[in-house]
């Protein structure tokens, strides 16, 4: 292959017929496997992602999310009421957005001053999310998750619901988890603060 081909395919995609012998003598699934769409077939990722950031960055930048996350944080007074507050807020974003790649940027930005504050490990806020994010999407009929999983399995999402225990079950997994303290990793320096530490100290 040349470097222009080699250009080609990272632009356009590859296809099989850059081979001088072509797509002579292969079977007939190694084209449909091979042939891709390059980087302009990630083209509406890559710009909803940038949408994401800029969005979040536009949002932190104006103080939007100090006053959102203050208010907030008046009601929060322990880890168990933080993760809820974290799930509720996950959802309701993949929700309204219909997408969940953006509620896993919003509800971090809104909340990891938060989890800080409280001597949790960040990656609590990270499983806290997932929990509530990428596995609610599907459930959504409205999302492109939700229209996927209808499309692909021929039933309604709302059909699908009651089955789909492992999407939902992990809420409640979480919310077990905040309110025992179960599971909960804590910075080092806040090791030896009591597990229901209030949010606004």
């Amino acid at each position: 292959l040349s470097i222009k081909q080699g250009l080609d395919a990272f632009i356009d995609g590859f296809d099989i017929a850059m081979f001088p012998q072509g797509a002579e003598g292969v079977v007939a699934d190694v084209p449909r496997l091979l042939n891709r769409g390059g980087m302009f077939s990630m083209m509406g990722t890559i710009l909803l992602v940038f949408c994401a950031f800029s969005f979040a960055g536009a949002l932190t930048l104006t103080g939007a999310l100090t006053i959102i996350i203050n208010r907030l944080l008046t009601i929060i007074h322990s880890v168990g009421q933080l993760i809820a507050a974290t799930i509720g807020t996950t959802i309701l974003v993949t929700g309204a957005t219909s997408d969940g790649k953006l509620a896993l940027l919003v509800p971090a930005e809104l909340f990891k001053d938060a989890y800080r504050r409280m001597g949790l490990d960040t990656k609590n806020l990270s499983r806290t999310i997932e929990d509530a994010g990428t596995v609610i999407e599907p459930l959504l009929p409205w999302t492109s998750a939700g229209v996927y999983m209808a499309t692909t399995l021929g039933v309604s999402t709302l059909d699908l619901l009651p089955w789909a225990i492992q999407c939902y079950a992990a809420i409640f997994f979480a919310l077990i988890y905040g309110f025992s303290g179960i599971g909960i990793a804590r910075t080092a320096s806040a090791s030896e603060k009591s597990p229901q530490s209030s949010v606004t100290e």
